[in-house]
């Protein structure tokens, strides 16, 4: 029986940032082996982002009620794999991207059945486990139980052998949302303007330092008077904020 490649997901960003990866899976030789499950974490976000990829997973698990609470959401994923892995006992590699509740999940899953974990995003750190909260916590694990770490940049490689991960078990690739964004077609302007591209979402952001980040990005496109601005909408109400600001060359989508 040949051996199963679980690409796994369950919020937007996640598949954004996988989603280059699927593509590349489907057009070689591996898309035989391919398995992609989404668990569900996000649902109206991810659902309509499936519909833009147009992307069918195999699997789509249903978290129920528990997705409300991060505990019970990690225990019903955690479930939903075990029985997975006992209807597809072909799956050798699980890949995951950064640091969610899923990524979590299948860190412990991976472990507890000796499968081989594959990081996209892997290494990076802030060096506080509370900030962000759980992000932090979720990626130190997941570090901790993966085969092979993708790190996006030399700085996160630095951060995995500082944590005692062989160089040999690091890959520096970049980060995959470029080839996301590559894969978009986005176009520039008429006027070809370079472009400073901008989405603020995590909730520390939200929360503590979006307007500083606002008054930022203002001075920035006050000082680069020639480059245009394109800031992505989240679906969160502090978007709203953003929006009253008028610049000429910013602009939001």
């Amino acid at each position: 029986m040949k051996k199963t490649i679980l690409i796994l997901f369950g919020t937007r960003p996640e598949l954004i940032k996988l989603f280059p990866l699927i593509i590349q899976i489907k057009n070689s030789p591996l898309r035989e082996r391919l398995l992609i499950v989404n668990t569900g974490q996000h649902k109206e976000l991810l659902d309509s982002q499936l519909q833009a990829f147009e992307l069918e997973p195999d699997i789509k698990m249903n978290l129920g009620a528990s997705t409300c609470n991060l505990t019970s959401m990690l225990a019903k994923t955690l479930e939903e794999l075990q029985n997975l892995y006992f209807n597809y006992s072909a799956i050798e590699h699980v890949v995951v991207q950064g640091d969610t509740n899923t990524v979590l999940a299948a860190s412990n899953f991976c472990f507890l059945n000796k499968l081989k974990l594959l990081h996209i995003e892997a290494g990076l750190r802030s060096g506080n486990l509370e900030h962000p909260f759980p992000e932090e916590f979720n990626r130190i694990v997941c570090s901790l139980s993966a085969y092979h770490h993708f790190a996006p940049t030399n700085t996160a490689k630095q951060n995995l052998i500082l944590e005692g991960i062989s160089p040999e078990n690091i890959s520096v690739t970049g980060n995959t949302v470029i080839d996301a964004l590559e894969l978009s077609g986005v176009q520039s302007t008429s006027n070809k303007k370079k472009r400073f591209l901008i989405t603020l979402h995590r909730r520390e952001n939200i929360k503590s330092t979006y307007n500083r980040l606002i008054k930022l990005l203002i001075d920035l496109s006050k000082l680069y008077e020639n480059y245009e601005f394109l800031w992505i909408a989240h679906p969160n109400s502090s978007n709203s904020i953003a929006k009253e600001l008028k610049h000429s060359n910013i602009q939001f989508k």
